[in-house]
């Protein structure tokens, strides 16, 4: 025991035998700087309106550190005026933040939830920054300032669109796009709506007030009818703001794809698997220039695998050009058709503006939209069973291709639509190489030629009316002709009681005998040649004013011709020329 206290007074005396200097010793410099704080406004009212915009700003100086060079922590209280900052706020700001921020949305909520405020009451409240250094409470700093708010009633964080209109039997929640402020964007029919705040119960409810576009807050059942009117099925976008207390009800945009489709009976396509692309000019801008029958209906289509979703007839508009949207069917009394209302068929620029939702329809030029070139000079005895799509030219259309002997002519799709309406050579033209003008009915198939197998250009040229055949590259092994002809006269009329003809090699066929009877014609002539017993192809009179073909034969398929005549019975010797599609007549 003694020991022990002969240690605790050694060091005692070993501690008191240390340099230093005590608290009350410690040197402390003014630095001058001063803690203070101040508000960005002195007087705030609170819009819901303005959620997301700044409403306070609460900004300090920093507080002197005495020259000790140790951090300075700070702390921020809010309170109302006359309360105790216990009862407000309370903020650790760190060492670095001079200032924080209030959205109007935050502050009202600190206002409201923390603070206690009503809500439409200008109230007084106190801000205190306090300044403190680690252990050094004798340091510590404040400073205050004051601001007075008045707080708003928030709207509901969620609202849910309900009604006949809607087509569902439970409300749906709509987007909350900013505070007090909801979408909802979908398909309605005719019918009503109103905006609920609870998906479980109808009231309180939010529905239509004095004025059209006016929103009405009913905390009950007010006992009359305050929905919304829906006047015609479609797709729309809603908005409801409870802050201004206002709505909009509108159609939605149609969507702008990057092709469309137009089919009806007014361009000659009666199903969506026969629609015609259009021309894209622009974003939302398509045009279709071709024929187009008056009287009849037309509409507009996304794809061709049905008429949904499509671009059909506002019912509603005036003129009848107004465009509506729908991505599926609406039901008859809106798949409404576009109408051509003029006198005549003819050629129709049709323009679809998905800009402005409208059509029009003017003259157009005399090309049609599409055109496929077919014929059995295209490797096919039946002259439609492929597709040859031709391409556009300023004037008209082209096509490059193998082709063998044959004829070939042009209509607008390919053979799995139909091969009427067409062009085919004009047999009344100068000359042969003459398209004619659009033929709706079926008709003479009065094809164009082409002698030789190989390589070709056709142009279509609808400016003058002209087509240009450009051989490219000949395939002569790929030439063939007919091994036998048979000539068929008007005494026998039957293939089967054809007279065959002296095959002379390389297309060349000859035949000598008499020709009876003149006077009964058969499709105005004596006889036709065939190359089969069968009644087509035929050989028969080219049907042209040009001089050029005269003397010449044409190959026919199935349709009416003109046979080949005499003048007087006797005895003939005949030759063809398959190489050159010339007949020589000859009275012996």
């Amino acid at each position: 025991m003694k020991l022990y206290r002969h240690f605790l007074l050694l060091g005692t005396a070993i501690g008191l035998m240390i340099p230093g200097c005590t608290q009350d010793e410690e040197k402390l410099i003014d630095t001058g700087d001063e803690l203070t704080i101040q508000a960005s406004a002195r007087e705030i009212t609170l819009k819901e309106a303005d959620a997301g915009k700044e409403a306070l700003k609460l900004t300090w100086t920093p507080a002197s550190d005495y020259g000790l060079e140790e951090d300075v922590y700070y702390t921020l209280e809010i309170a109302r005026a006359d309360a105790d900052y216990s009862e407000g706020l309370r903020r650790d700001m760190g060492k670095s933040a001079l200032s924080i921020s209030w959205t109007t949305e935050g502050l009202n909520d600190l206002l409201t939830d923390v603070l206690g405020a009503s809500s439409g009451t200008m109230t007084k409240y106190k801000a205190m920054v306090t300044a403190t250094i680690y252990g050094r409470d004798d340091l510590t700093q404040t400073a205050e300032t004051e601001f007075s708010a008045a707080a708003f009633t928030p709207s509901p964080y969620t609202l849910f669109i309900d009604g006949d209109a809607l087509g569902s039997p439970a409300a749906v929640m709509m987007t909350r796009e900013n505070p007090g402020r909801f979408s909802w964007q979908g398909a309605l029919k005719e019918g009503s709506v109103v905006f609920r705040t609870s998906d479980e119960s109808d009231w309180p409810a939010y529905g239509a007030g004095t004025e059209e576009g006016v929103l009405a807050y009913y905390s009950e059942d007010p006992g009359t009818d305050v929905s919304i009117k829906i006047g015609q099925i479609g797709e729309y976008d809603i908005m409801a703001d409870l802050v201004d207390l206002t709505y909009t009800v509108r159609y939605s945009e149609a969507p702008v794809p990057d092709l469309i489709y137009i089919a009806g009976e007014a361009i000659g396509t009666g199903s969506y698997e026969d629609a015609v692309m259009m021309t894209r000019q622009e974003k939302g801008i398509f045009t279709y220039n071709d024929w187009v029958e008056p009287g009849k209906g037309f509409r507009f289509i996304t794809g061709k695998l049905s008429w949904w979703p499509g671009y059909v007839r506002d019912r509603d508009s005036e003129d009848g050009m107004g465009v509506r949207y729908f991505s599926t069917d609406p039901g008859e009394s809106y798949s409404l058709d576009f109408s051509y209302s003029g006198e005549n068929a003819g050629y129709k620029l049709i323009t679809l503006n998905l800009n402005d939702m409208r059509v029009s329809i003017e003259d157009g030029e005399p090309v049609p939209s599409s055109l496929t070139i077919g014929g059995n000079a295209l490797g096919n005895p039946w002259p439609w069973s492929e597709d040859r799509r031709m391409t556009r030219t300023e004037t008209g259309y082209e096509w490059t291709g193998d082709m063998v002997r044959g004829t070939f002519r042009f209509c607008p799709w390919s053979a799995s639509h139909a091969t009427w309406p067409g062009w085919t050579r004009d047999g009344s033209a100068d000359e042969y190489w003459t398209v004619s003008d659009r033929i709706s009915d079926p008709a003479p198939e009065l094809g164009f030629y082409v002698l030789k197998a190989g390589n070709y250009t056709v142009r279509v040229d609808f400016t003058t009316n002209k087509v240009e055949l450009v051989c490219n590259v000949e395939h002569p092994d790929l030439t063939v002709y007919e091994e036998n002809l048979y000539l068929v006269f008007n005494t026998a009329w039957d293939p089967w009681e054809g007279q065959p003809m002296t095959n002379e090699g390389d297309g060349h066929f000859r035949w000598e005998g008499e020709i009876t009877d003149t006077e009964n014609k058969v499709d105005g002539g004596v006889f036709a040649i065939f190359p089969t017993r069968d009644w087509q192809p035929r050989y028969a009179k080219i049907v042209s004013n040009d001089p050029d073909m005269a003397g010449k034969m044409g190959y026919y398929i199935n349709d009416p011709v003109t046979n080949f005549d005499v003048e007087e019975p006797g005895r003939y010797r005949i030759d063809v020329y398959l190489d050159t599609m010339d007949i020589d007549i000859q009275k012996l």
